[in-house]
C-alpha cells in the first residue's frame, strides 16, 4: 500500500518504521520541504531502524492510498486542507493526532475522514 504520513515527529516515525518494516511504501509529509526525511527509531529490544525516507513528493501523494496525520491538533486543518487538492478523493484520511477539535474544521474535505488513537507513543 502507498502510504503518506503527514508529520514527521516522534509518532509520524514510529508510523513511518512499522509500515516501511511491514513493506509499505511509504513517504513522510514536512511542513518545511524537503526531498528526504529521517527516520530515527530505537524499538523495545534495542534494534535501530535508521532510514532516510522520501518527503514531500506531490506525485507520491497523488496516487497514495492512506494518509496518516500525527501532527498538533492546531496544525491538522491548515495542512489537511492544502494536501487535500492532490489527494485522490477516495483516499482515507486517518487522523492520529494530539488534541480534539479537527473533525469539525475539516468537514468540507471530500476525502474520508477517519479517527484513531494509539497507546504506542
Amino acid at each position: 500500500m502507498k502510504v503518506t504520513v503527514l508529520g514527521c515527529g516522534a509518532l509520524g516515525q514510529l508510523w513511518l518504521t512499522a509500515l516501511c518494516k511491514q513493506g509499505h511504501e511509504v513517504q513522510g509529509w514536512l511542513r518545511v520541504p524537503q526531498p528526504f526525511c529521517s527516520v530515527n527509531v530505537i524499538e523495545t529490544d534495542g534494534s535501530v531502524f535508521n532510514e532516510s525516507l522520501t518527503a514531500n513528493d506531490p506525485d507520491f501523494l497523488a496516487s497514495s492510498e492512506l494518509l496518516i496525520v500525527t501532527l498538533k491538533a492546531w496544525q491538522v486543518s491548515n495542512a489537511v486542507k492544502h494536501l487535500a487538492g492532490i489527494l485522490p478523493v477516495t483516499t482515507p484520511i486517518v487522523l492520529v493526532h494530539n488534541g480534539m477539535g479537527t473533525v469539525e474544521e475539516l468537514r468540507g474535505v471530500k476525502q474520508p475522514l477517519l479517527l484513531a488513537s494509539t497507546t504506542q507513543a
